[in-house]
């Protein structure tokens, strides 16, 4: 049937051109596309606070994990206890992580990282001062949400930052 392919000269037609000069990043141009210049740095100082503030806040989430259960049936809570207390603050992190989205677009991901990471920083040195179970699982709850708070913000920080510094990608 006389018609029925694609129209002479369309937009499958031309081959992708490869540009292989060393001052561009993107090496294969589109045509009607102009190449990308250099790329920016990845290593900025937000980039470095970034991985510093996730480092410090990680090392001290995982620092923690294997001690509170001790501390718990320590301080007289049985295993049960220990549990409750271990996964409330996976609980408390899941349920405020919406609203860290919405409060993300609203109050800016600066002011949200800094709240986070100072209450996260705070509750991490409140369990020395601790010594009854119902108001450890109150800490816990706080401790929780903070972690949610500042992990959400930060990981919201590093994709705007590597999206900033990846050419082409829309933003």
């Amino acid at each position: 049937m006389p018609g029925t392919g694609p129209p002479e000269g369309g937009e499958f037609d031309s081959e992708p051109q490869v540009d292989l000069e060393p001052d561009h990043v993107v090496g294969l141009n589109l045509p009607g596309h102009p190449p990308a210049g250099p790329a920016p740095p990845l290593w900025t100082r937000d980039f470095i606070f970034l991985v510093a503030g996730n480092l410090a806040l990680f090392m001290s989430f995982y620092l923690l994990i294997p001690t509170l259960p001790v501390y718990v049936v320590e301080m007289g809570g049985g295993e049960a206890a220990a549990g409750l207390i271990v996964g409330l603050f996976s609980v408390s992190a899941v349920l405020i992580r919406p609203a860290v989205g919405w409060g993300l677009d609203v109050l800016g991901r600066r002011l949200l990282i800094t709240i986070g990471l100072a209450v996260f920083a705070v509750n991490a040195f409140a369990y020395e001062w601790v010594g009854v179970v119902l108001l450890l699982l109150g800490l816990r709850a706080l401790h929780g949400l903070s972690w949610g708070v500042a992990t959400t913000g930060m990981g919201a920080a590093a994709a705007r930052t590597l999206r900033d510094i990846i050419p082409g990608k829309p933003g």
